[in-house]
């Protein structure tokens, strides 16, 4: 059997999550694959699982990180891929099974250099369980069209993780892109992610949700506090191999430094009040000089983003002190959030996307139940997500008695509000609820 996909899995002490992992990589409905296991000494019963699958399915191989260094072991499986595609699976997650089949599919018809799909966040299992839908890009337009990037930068802004894709080989050997082999397991993910982008001539995305992501496994890489500025490493690495392309890095500069400033202000969070102010320090001195080169692209940021970013360059203490009062602020929204919701009976979540998750494992959190979604994309109508159902705002008026609709949408709650109050919706039943307040970080 001639492998059609390839499937790295860098592994080290993930004996929880392992099996859950290798059930979804190895039930794919694409049966054409090789799986390569690549384990820095795991000294947990890791390695002992991987071997039992491997004696029953020759498409497993196991083998060796001798560098214990991520970057590293995704790059010996990219190198002794056998496949035309490549794909990577982080071993604390899960696929859905006709993931590979419908990327590859893709792929073959549209001849991307990778083409990616959508994803969901989760924590917690069975009736615990919490999922967050996630789209990669958060333009309807982006999907189910052929991107340049040498063309258009937008992409730049999707979420920036590389496991939501299927890499041509060819076209990761032409560039030479691989992963940066710094020790141990953080960011070196960020570096491949951009390369790609970077060279790539022709994307592709799917409106589908094909990976879940866990968000607590509390030994991954990203909730080590030694490792938070080893992003500014990564994005030295990142530097280092395009600039001797000058073509290539006048092109994609102003993207390198949007990225830059966006993965430091998420970190900014797990931080101690030390390495805030330390953070605050070298990212301005780093978005300054990139300003006074003219390489900040307004058109890259979000309105938020360049608000954050205009204060920061003004003044590191201007921005230090809106953040803590952010910070502040999301407890007091918290508070008259729930004093405003206090008397209704039936609470009910209007928007079932990522905003609308987070809402609801906020107050979840708080010990408050909530009766429903509503949602205006009739497709969702009659699922359940997260133990509760999914309906239109008419269903939800004829189920719950004089329903309290929390708007949870961030482009579009001044319509939602317009269409229930157009219905005669008591306004004294509708709130529109702030996400970016009330969750300074959404999961």
């Amino acid at each position: 059997m001639n492998p059609k996909v390839t499937i790295i899995l860098p592994t080290l002490n993930m004996e929880p999550y392992i099996r859950q992992s290798m059930d979804s990589v190895l039930n794919q409905t694409l049966k054409e694959i090789e799986v390569f296991v690549v384990d820095a000494s795991s000294t947990d019963r890791t390695r002992d699982i991987v071997e039992e699958y491997a004696q029953k399915d020759p498409r497993v191989s196991l083998l060796e990180d001798i560098k214990k260094s991520t970057g590293y072991a995704k790059n010996i499986g990219i190198e002794r891929s056998s496949a035309p595609y490549v794909a990577i699976v982080e071993p604390d997650d899960y696929i859905e099974p006709d993931m590979m089949e419908k990327l590859y599919k893709a792929a073959e018809e549209t001849g991307a250099d990778f083409v990616k799909g959508d994803y969901g966040a989760f924590l917690g299992e069975g009736d615990e369980r919490f999922d967050f839908l996630k789209s990669t890009s958060t333009l309807s337009s982006d999907y189910h069209r052929i991107i340049d990037p040498q063309k258009d930068n937008h992409c730049f802004g999707w979420m920036m993780y590389e496991w939501l894709g299927l890499y041509r080989k060819s076209f990761l050997n032409k560039y030479h892109i691989r992963h940066n082999e710094s020790p141990g397991a953080a960011y070196q993910d960020t570096g491949f992610w951009f390369l790609t982008f970077a060279y790539a001539e022709s994307i592709y995305l799917l409106k589908e949700c094909f990976y879940h992501y866990r968000c607590d496994n509390p030994y991954a890489s990203i909730k080590n506090p030694n490792n938070v500025f080893k992003i500014c490493k990564e994005y030295d690495y990142i530097r280092n191999e395009l600039e001797s392309n000058h073509t290539v890095w006048e092109r994609v500069a102003p993207a390198y430094y949007r990225g830059y400033f966006y993965d430091n202000c998420a970190l900014y969070l797990r931080l101690s009040d030390q390495g805030r102010q330390s953070l605050i320090t070298e990212t301005r001195k780093t978005m300054t000089e990139a300003g006074e080169k003219g390489l900040l692209d307004r058109s890259l940021y979000s309105d938020s983003e360049w608000t954050d970013l205009s204060m920061l360059l003004r003044s590191g203490e201007e921005f230090y002190n809106a953040k803590s009062e952010l910070f502040s602020k999301s407890k007091i929204c918290s508070e008259e959030l729930k004093n405003k919701i206090s008397g209704s009976d039936y609470l009910v979540i209007y928007g079932a996307g990522s905003y609308g998750c987070n809402l609801h494992y906020l107050l979840a959190s708080n010990g408050i139940n909530v009766a429903s979604y509503a949602d205006g994309d009739e497709r969702k109508w009659g699922r359940r997500q997260n133990g509760i159902g999914i309906l239109s705002w008419k269903e939800c008026e004829e189920r719950f008695k004089a329903p309290c609709y929390l708007i949870a949408n961030k482009n579009y709650g001044d319509e939602i509000e317009k269409l229930l109050t157009d219905n005669h919706v008591d306004s004294g039943r509708i709130c529109k609820c702030d996400i970016d307040k009330l969750i300074p970080q959404m999961i």
